[in-house]
């Protein structure tokens, strides 16, 4: 009968689970000959920082040369192979072998296309997508995305027609912006409070001309696809961070992307024999003057 330990060699039903699961490590023992060893005392020694446990730390091999005991997986995620499991025999001989603990959702991410349509003539609507996965990144399922979108900062200025000498072979209208200035809603509460009104006229800048649906919840890719609208006359005047939130056993993950409100191409193209104002309007509806503390 083999007793000589050489290998071991260790491996799991799964390396990849969830919170609040199991996985069955199983240590095969041999001898220089590559037979089984029976009757060895295997260690069994766990580094973990979720609060996994394992169901024994020592176990002995049957007469396939095999030591088994269970990794119950805590109620946190890890780091991709972020646990180990190591088995070793009093000789010295070991073998590690890496788990993950995925399955909920550590991260958003949040992307669009280069396309926007027109509803109808006074808004636009641009299709976003938030992706949530696990540590692994794999997709997570029927995960709720709270959506928020808020005015960043707004561009005084104005647009002009194209003349030859700009060499505009397009005949697209020429966007001269004068200054860009930061949202007057210091503490984003939507109310007009003392010492945000940088520029006396009483009320606050930009509009609030942007908005998504409250949430969204993931498909089987662990996609949400929503549309953000926002009014035609404000696009390229106004600049706004849409938010994407997820919470998950206590923890938030989220994901943010600023930009400018963008107008559909084909609004702004100047037709000097049917001259048309582009969809954001000749001038900025916060005024043209290179000065934020004033609102002409």
């Amino acid at each position: 009968m083999a007793s000589e330990v050489n290998s071991i060699n260790l491996q799991a039903t799964k390396t990849q689970i969830s919170p609040n699961q199991s996985t069955e490590i199983t240590a095969s023992v041999r001898d220089p000959n590559d037979n089984f060893v029976k009757n060895s005392t295997i260690n069994f020694s766990l580094q973990d920082n979720t609060g996994g446990q394992l169901s024994s730390s020592v176990a002995t091999t049957n007469s396939q040369g095999q030591a088994q005991v269970t990794y119950f997986s805590g109620t946190s995620t890890s780091a991709k192979d972020g646990i180990t499991v190591t088995a070793s025999h009093a000789n010295g001989t070991s073998d590690t072998l890496a788990l993950t603990v995925g399955g909920q959702a550590l991260r958003i991410t949040l992307g669009t296309g280069n396309e926007i349509s027109e509803p109808n003539t006074t808004t636009y609507s641009q299709p976003w997508t938030a992706i949530v996965n696990d540590a692994n990144g794999n997709a997570a399922a029927n995960q709720l995305v709270e959506l928020s979108v808020t005015p960043i900062s707004y561009v005084k200025g104005k647009y002009r027609p194209p003349v030859e000498s700009d060499g505009e072979p397009t005949g697209r209208w020429i966007f001269e912006p004068a200054v860009s200035c930061p949202s007057e809603d210091i503490n984003n509460n939507g109310s007009l409070d003392t010492g945000e009104d940088t520029n006396a006229n009483g009320t606050l800048e930009p509009d609030s001309s942007a908005t998504t649906p409250t949430t969204a919840t993931t498909s089987a890719s662990g996609t949400a696809d929503f549309n953000l609208t926002y009014l035609q006359s404000e696009c390229s005047w106004v600049t706004v961070e849409l938010t994407a939130v997820t919470r998950v056993g206590g923890t938030e993950s989220d994901a943010t992307q600023r930009f400018s409100l963008p107008c559909l191409a084909d609004d702004l193209a100047y037709n000097e024999n049917n001259p048309v104002t582009p969809a954001p309007g000749t001038s900025s509806p916060y005024g043209e003057a290179a000065d934020c503390s004033i609102s002409d």
